[in-house]
């Protein structure tokens, strides 16, 4: 049956796929959260033989090789499809290659769709099997036949669409003046000052749930002891798993607003690299996938010369924060009435903690909103979710009164304050006060912080004048 024949192409093309890229199949378990005594059984290293097995037996096999067969590629989607399933649940983007070098590079609901329709595909060879019908016994005409090569038609384009995706590259031009943001100082820099700060850099762009990423960053601090000389500048999406302790340790860590530093310079694969010379300018092709990131990280010790900074003078940002006004975003307050950003701190400076699920470092900026009022009480402490959550007793009720949802987190995205806990502070002046900061350890040290500078000014207040 022609079912029979599409599994077995897709599964040829999957085997090969991982076969040729080892690593990446061992990261999709990873990625994939499954067991750890699975990820260190061999598995990862069998599971591209067994595909090529599989696709072979659907092709020649007959009888009851073949119903077996066919009952064991039924049961290999239902698995594929029931860990694409969970992997959607997760709160953070997954990254893998199911299909090796080819295909998309991330898990989405196409990738279900995909995989259930792999699955149906796979069920109706089986029936085939089953009651005799041969791929080579059916002539190519009647309705059954057609509805069969187009099912395997969408499943073809569903599961190898996307692939071989190329760096756009073509962001040379404009690199000096792409800005990103610095997290330990939470402010925005230039890629001209920043490769100039440091002589020249490697930009390395990573995200949280990609193993390929995680290799990298877990052999990035032997790469730079053996290269004293090179600077590597780690850089994820902005509010992208921001309380995942393995960010915690990386040095010269920055963040990339929307991805767009990333899909200039290098594209969307990731983990992903390209050198910049003093002036912020591309040396040479970006690096894409573990290998040729670590070839470029370790391979050349000495910078190439940078070209000379262009001609007009540029002016450099300043190092001390600079208050941007508050965006014009809407928020909702309890009893369902839109509000302005600057409407809510038009009469009292306001600190907004963003959130947008339901985790552990929510919950716990949740149950301290409270405690954050009374520490600050010149201020209005407020939450905003972006969610609603279903439990009305997961955010008490003295909270929830001067709560202000944030339909679709749109005003989260404007102020910067994005991921599972952020926070900004609001003027009445109709500024940025301060942040914003992302992470629960962010929110409290920012918290800790306005309550020093209120102590300061109390303090500065009560000094009676001199003379």
């Amino acid at each position: 049956m022609l079912g029979n024949l599409a599994v077995a192409v897709l599964l040829a093309i999957s085997g090969a796929g991982k076969l040729r890229s080892p690593e990446e199949t061992r990261d999709a378990f990873q990625a994939l959260r499954l067991p750890g005594w699975l990820q260190r059984s061999p598995a990862p290293v069998l599971l591209p033989w067994g595909e090529l097995a599989l696709a072979v037996l659907l092709i020649v096999g007959a009888g009851w090789v073949l119903v077996v067969t066919a009952g064991a590629a039924v049961l290999l989607m239902a698995a594929y499809t029931v860990v694409i399933a969970r992997a959607l649940t997760f709160d953070e983007p997954v990254r893998c290659h199911c299909f090796g070098a080819l295909g998309g590079d991330g898990v989405t609901r196409r990738t279900l769709l995909r995989n259930v329709l792999l699955l149906v595909t796979s069920v109706l060879g089986l029936v085939g099997a089953v009651t005799g019908v041969s791929i080579y016994s059916q002539p190519a005409a009647g309705w059954g036949w057609i509805a069969m090569a187009a099912l395997a038609a969408v499943v073809a384009v569903l599961s190898l669409a996307g692939g071989g995706e190329s760096p756009s590259g073509g962001g040379a031009s404009v690199a000096p003046t792409l800005t990103i943001w610095e997290v330990s100082s939470g402010e925005r820099i230039t890629l001209r000052k920043l490769a100039g700060r440091h002589g020249g850099i490697v930009l390395l762009s990573v995200v949280s749930g990609c193993g390929g990423c995680e290799r990298v960053l877990a052999a990035l601090p032997g790469w730079l002891a053996e290269n004293p000389g090179r600077t590597v500048v780690p850089m994820r999406p902005a509010g992208h798993a921001v309380d995942d302790p393995k960010w915690e340790s990386l040095a010269l860590l920055h963040e990339d607003w929307g991805s767009n530093v990333t899909h200039t310079l290098v594209g969307s694969r990731t983990p992903s690299a390209i050198e910049l010379d003093a002036a912020g300018v591309p040396v040479g092709e970006p690096a894409v996938g573990p290998a040729a990131v670590e070839e470029l990280i370790r391979g050349r010790v000495e910078p190439e010369p940078a070209v000379e900074a262009p001609a007009a003078p540029v002016e450099e940002e300043p190092d001390d924060y600079v208050r941007r006004p508050i965006p014009d975003s809407v928020l909702i307050d309890a009893d369902g009435e839109p509000l302005t950003l600057r409407q809510v701190a038009s009469q009292q400076a306001q600190l907004l903690v963003t959130i947008d699920c339901l985790c552990s470092p929510a919950r716990h900026a949740i149950a301290s909103i409270t405690d954050w009022q009374q520490r600050l009480p010149v201020l209005e402490v407020r939450l905003v979710p972006s969610i609603r959550p279903r439990d009305p007793a997961a955010v008490p009720a003295e909270v929830q009164s001067t709560a202000l949802y944030d339909h679709g987190g749109f005003a989260a995205r404007a102020l910067g304050a994005t991921g599972k806990v952020a926070a900004v502070l609001l003027g009445a002046d109709g500024l940025i006060a301060g942040g914003p900061v992302t992470g629960l350890e962010a929110v409290e040290d920012f918290v800790a912080d306005i309550e020093d500078q209120i102590r300061a000014a109390a303090a500065e207040s009560d000094v009676p004048p001199s003379g």
